[in-house]
């Protein structure tokens, strides 16, 4: 009986010219909507996604809210990076070992495509499509960081304000111009 890594070998030396059929829109997609690593379930890096799961959860559940504002954003900097790596690189892998790119013609990167992403998205990604991947995550991640502690920031201040006595006085307020606006669409003119 073979074991699983003989068989990884034999299918990646038959299969030189396959590419994966894994979307790398998908993996971008998983990776900003959901960052805690299920998009490397979906590559199939399993370990690696539990890892990162686990690293979630522990952040979420057992660690004091100071803390966790101080990590969040450096977790989900660099959650967001390895998908924008798997959208943006071209030399990359999923966890069959195929990889997203034909290796007889490799897409090179392209001036005009870097010069866009440098001068409309000028957050790193263009390091990431040249392949400057250390320099490209620590751009993105520097940005990624600061939106994220503004983010957290914007969620505390709401949740202050709408558990204060502000709330009641909303939702008052609220409560009369719906009723006044129902007032106006009954009404005959």
């Amino acid at each position: 009986m073979e074991t699983r890594a003989n068989v990884y070998e034999r299918v990646s030396d038959a299969n030189k010219k396959a590419t994966s059929k894994r979307s790398r829109v998908i993996v971008f997609i998983l990776s900003f909507v959901f960052p805690v690593g299920i998009h490397n379930f979906y590559l199939g890096y399993h370990i690696k996604a539990l890892v990162q799961v686990g690293i979630a959860l522990f952040l979420l559940l057992f660690t004091p809210p100071f803390i966790f504002f101080i990590v969040a954003p450096f977790y989900i900097a660099w959650i967001t990076s390895e998908g924008l790596i798997y959208l943006l690189w071209y030399k990359v892998k999923d966890g069959d070992d195929f990889r997203f790119y034909d290796i007889n013609n490799p897409p090179k990167p392209k001036k005009n495509k870097a010069l866009i992403l440098a001068f409309l998205l000028p957050f790193g990604l263009h390091n990431i499509y040249l392949g400057n991947l250390k320099r490209g995550i620590v751009e993105w991640g520097f940005v990624v960081v600061i939106i994220s502690i503004e983010y957290i920031y914007q969620i505390i201040t709401a949740y202050i304000y709408f558990t204060s006595y502000n709330f009641p006085v909303i939702i008052i307020v609220v409560a009369i111009s719906w009723c006044e606006g129902l007032w106006i669409l009954f009404k005959k003119i």
